[in-house]
């Protein structure tokens, strides 16, 4: 390569950099102006937005105290687990995904241990 193409070469880098660092400042700007537009939409403070979250949490905990209990009563009546539908049913859920989710959360809390690929696999923890 003679010194001709490396000064093309570096010049159509140095382009590319130039529309990339442009590109990026479009992206950030564009990104602060639904931010703010998103704030004056919704119109609520940070204080709301931590309330609502409080309550998501809460509600969470609620649910899995409540799939906690219920695999331990449908156990102990039926001596089998509850599958992933009976589950949702019971709590008012219809994803089955997000009924799985709940138990590896509760899985996680060591509040149930579940069993790799058996069905009706939980086994709530002492």
């Amino acid at each position: 390569m003679d010194r001709d193409q490396r000064v093309d070469t570096h010049e159509a880098i140095e382009r590319m950099i130039t529309r990339i660092i442009v590109d990026a400042a479009a992206i950030i700007e564009k990104a602060a102006e639904q931010q703010v537009k998103f704030q004056k939409t919704m119109n609520i403070s940070m204080t709301e937005v931590n309330q609502i979250a409080t309550v998501i949490r809460d509600t969470a905990d609620r649910a899995d105290m409540l799939t906690q209990k219920l695999i331990k009563a449908y156990r102990d009546t039926k001596g089998v687990s509850p599958s992933l539908r009976e589950i949702g049913a019971h709590v008012g859920i219809q994803s089955t995904s997000f009924v799985s989710y709940q138990l590896e959360v509760l899985e996680r809390e060591n509040m149930i241990t579940r069993i790799p690929n058996i069905a009706r696999g939980i086994v709530p923890v002492a």
